[in-house]
């Protein structure tokens, strides 16, 4: 049996399971507890590392301010790849904060590398060695990088299914207030671009985030990209601003209601792309009460001392300040309904100049997508005889694929039996060809 394996890794100092350090979980962590272990169709097998600087003073010194364990972290993620991955098994990364950055480094490194043997992991340090560096002569000199190329070659391609994740920082060093440059050169190169392993990759952007040195890390399209690379990243990328300071969108603080709202988009979006969920209480606030939420205050000593920074959406705000032009740039809609409804933005002015760009909006889903296997997709319709094809299905409704032939008209009701939906009435809301979309009964 095929399974999903699920790579997730934190923020920096998120202590939510310490008795020390108690604090509120933040959306990977949730993720990771909401996730199903089995679903009908296979296993999900999840790997969590909880973000450098979790420990001890120490530790948290080191990994959270100076950047330490990155490597590590990186490193472990991708034994647990190689070591649990076979053949049709689906990978799926998210990471929030630096490790958002460490996911997006773990996807390049997995482009670069491939997925080398089991036998051959005792030569892992020689491979991370090579990535580090910088492309060209610079990897050329590597020690061992004759070993390396050998194994490339022999290494084993495989996709990314989904790279989801929260507020990316750290690409321009630790964001502590003046330790960025100073620690680039021992974080080393990281490939973040998005390559062509990576089948579907969504980012939740905070709006509201103002510290200086927790500037964020967009995909972008690449300067020397032709026409159509432009467009196939764009068709496999999202982006989207979503009102609050970075742990409003990552998660972490008591007041969940921002935050509940990013984790539903993620949920939602991985849902698309085959994960499984079980939510139970996963969300601590009502929908109803996501969009208007208080906004946290992130912008606190010693963040003050080196300024604000007004985060730009949209390429023509990107364009003015001499950034690389975003891949599939969208606000949500709750962004779009606090302007209208006057409540707090801090970004405000830029957020009305991107919509005043034209910077599409984003809309959520009613409900989430269920997952329809392919030995389950066959549908009944008992009262006219037909079967169907369930080809895609929520909580509330489903699109049906028929024969066409009269037994399904728009306006009417049908009867559906199906293992996962039991024997359901729905009516029919609209019908293409040999396509209807049908909502349940209630």
């Amino acid at each position: 049996m095929s399974k999903a394996i699920i790579v997730c890794c934190d923020g920096t100092w998120n202590w939510p399971d310490s008795e020390a350090h108690p604090a509120e979980p933040s959306n990977i962590l949730k993720c990771v507890r909401a996730l199903k272990a089995h679903s009908g169709r296979r296993d999900q097998v999840v790997y969590y590392d909880d973000g450098a600087g979790t420990g001890g003073k120490v530790d948290r010194w080191l990994g959270g301010m100076l950047g330490v364990g990155l490597s590590a972290s990186l490193l472990q993620a991708y034994r647990f790849i190689a070591n649990n991955w076979a053949p049709s098994d689906d990978i799926y990364l998210l990471g929030f904060s630096r490790g958002a950055y460490a996911v997006r480094s773990l996807a390049g490194f997995i482009h670069a590398m491939g997925l080398i043997g089991k036998s051959e992991m005792r030569f892992l340090p020689h491979a991370y060695r090579w990535y580090r560096a910088q492309p060209g002569s610079e990897r050329d000199s590597v020690p061992h990088a004759a070993l390396v190329e050998e194994l490339r070659q022999s290494s084993r391609r495989i996709p990314i299914r989904f790279l989801g994740v929260f507020d990316t920082v750290g690409g321009q060093g630790v964001p502590m207030p003046g330790l960025g440059k100073l620690s680039r050169s021992w974080v080393g190169f990281h490939d973040t671009h998005l390559s062509d392993s990576v089948s579907y990759a969504v980012q939740a952007l905070a709006i509201d985030e103002c510290r200086a040195s927790f500037k964020p890390d967009l995909w972008t399209h690449a300067p020397e990209a032709e026409p159509h690379e432009d467009e196939s990243v764009a068709r496999r990328t999202l982006q989207v601003w979503m009102p609050g300071v970075h742990s409003d969108v990552g998660g972490g603080y008591a007041a969940t209601g921002l935050s509940d709202l990013a984790l539903q988009f993620m949920i939602g979006q991985a849902n698309q792309h085959g994960l499984e969920w079980k939510l139970g209480d996963v969300f601590q606030t009502p929908p109803e009460d996501r969009y208007l939420t208080t906004l946290n205050d992130s912008f606190t000593w010693p963040y003050r001392l080196f300024g604000a920074y007004d985060r730009p959406i949209g390429d023509t705000q990107r364009d003015a300040m001499g950034l690389g032009q975003a891949v599939t740039e969208k606000v949500h809609v709750a962004a779009a309904d606090r302007l209208e409804e006057g409540g707090a933005i801090r970004n405000r002015a830029n957020l009305e100049q991107a919509l005043a760009d034209g910077v599409p909006v984003f809309h959520e889903r009613r409900h989430l997508r269920l997952m329809v296997p392919e030995t389950l997709s066959v549908a009944d319709m008992p009262d006219v005889g037909e079967v169907c094809t369930l080809m895609d299905m929520s909580e509330s409704g489903a699109r049906l694929y028929y024969s066409g032939n009269g037994a399904v008209s728009e306006g009417g009701s049908v009867r559906l039996r199906h293992p996962r939906i039991g024997d359901r009435t729905a009516r029919v809301r609209w019908c293409t060809g040999s396509e209807a979309g049908v909502e349940f009964a209630a």
